[in-house]
């Protein structure tokens, strides 16, 4: 048997390729876009992909199906409950599995036909490590909350899983990778062009780099954190985006955009330390305080509005006193909760979704916005809960 996991650390996602090396076939279950590796590691072991199995809809990221159908012929199908796919003495057996979305299945995996014990199960995000898959994402449009809760509890106690998404994006036919992923560098001009013209400048260097010097209205969205689900909550795959990276990183920032479907980047910054000291009048520094300086402005007679961008499970080890609460995937859609014409701070747990959520404050008009360096962390460090 030929049985490979292709993982993506900064997504925690994982794809297979599955098969028989006496037959040469093999299956590729969950790809995602760019199928390069898999069309790489098949060719230098002589293999054939002749299928591709989707365990569901995916709402956090574009699968690979539409290509690799495209490079390699194969049939593209989710499978019904019980079918099973003989790709010679390897046989892979759909299990029904529905939950974290309505047509969610899991993949027992067969080393030989006649075994009574599969080799292991794939079970498409519905059982994890720990923990089991989320029933309220947006693959499961029109089902009341408890519906698909009570569809994941009957489905993980009746398989026997163990441990070893735009969904709707996914349902539709969309452009191959291709062009998408490939980076075009972009002058400084340029990129200004596009941004009044409405493209969104995502800078997606370290926090304090973009503190120190970015285009104004540019969100800061650093890759060494939960890039690509950040980067979905401030554009929109159908806008315009251009990049601006740490020298030599935007290939991966590009590529990893294009996964998610963000297929309309136009291009990123060239040099971008050069470039930025080019156009002095088109750059501003993003002010950050310190744990202690945010106490003293909030003793004041007219203390800065706080802003705690956590999500709601992070609250329990404390807040910040007075911190309205607007988690960082719902401030888009909650601007009007925010006074305008106060100063502003924002944190998080350590200090990267503040970057973004100020970033993004400032470039929706908010003139007066700082983050608070090392988040809560750093508050509850010098300071005592109240």
């Amino acid at each position: 048997m030929f049985f490979t996991q292709y993982y993506l650390e900064y997504r925690s996602r994982a794809s297979y390729m599955i098969g028989d090396e006496v037959t040469g076939q093999v299956v590729v279950v969950d790809p995602r876009r760019d199928v390069g590796e898999y069309l790489v590691d098949a060719r230098a072991r002589g293999l054939s992909i002749v299928g591709v199995v989707t365990t569901h809809f995916h709402a956090d990221f574009l699968a690979g199906h539409l290509e690799l159908a495209e490079a390699t012929g194969a049939w593209i199908r989710t499978p019904a409950d019980g079918e099973r796919i003989v790709l010679g003495d390897v046989v892979l057996q759909v299990l029904e599995t529905p939950g974290h979305t309505p047509g969610s299945i899991g993949i027992a995996v067969f080393e030989h036909a006649a075994d009574e014990v599969p080799y292991g199960v794939l079970t498409g995000d519905g059982l994890l490590v720990g923990d089991v898959g989320r029933p309220d994402l947006p693959a499961s449009p029109g089902a009341r909350a408890d519906e698909p809760a009570g569809l994941l509890h009957r489905s993980i106690r009746s398989a026997a899983p163990s441990s070893v998404d735009d969904a709707i994006l996914d349902r539709r036919l969309h452009p191959d990778l291709g062009a998408a992923a490939v980076p075009v560098p972009l002058g400084v001009d340029d990129v200004l062009a596009h941004q009044r013209a409405g493209a969104v400048v995502l800078d997606t260097r370290d926090p304090g780099d973009f503190a120190a010097r970015h285009l104004a209205g540019s969100v800061n969205v650093p890759t060494d954190g939960r890039f690509a689900e950040t980067a979905g909550v401030v554009a929109a795959p159908e806008q315009q985006v251009v990049v601006v990276a740490a020298q030599d990183g935007e290939e991966g920032v590009v590529r990893t955009l294009a996964r998610i479907g963000f297929d309309h980047v136009v291009g990123y910054l060239s040099e971008p330390e050069g470039a930025l000291l080019g156009v002095p009048g088109r750059v501003v520094r993003a002010r950050r305080l310190t744990a202690r300086r945010l106490a003293a402005a909030m003793g004041r007679p007219y203390p800065p509005v706080v802003i705690d961008v956590r999500d709601a499970g992070e609250l329990a080890g404390g807040a910040i006193f007075r911190a309205r609460h607007i988690p960082l995937a719902e401030l888009p859609r909650r601007l009007s909760e925010i006074p305008p014409g106060r100063p502003l701070v924002v944190y998080c747990a350590g200090g990267y979704q503040s970057s973004v959520a100020a970033s993004l404050l400032r470039r929706e008009g908010w003139t007066d916005v700082s983050d608070l360096l090392g988040g809560y962390a750093a508050w509850a460090a010098v300071l005592p809960a109240r």
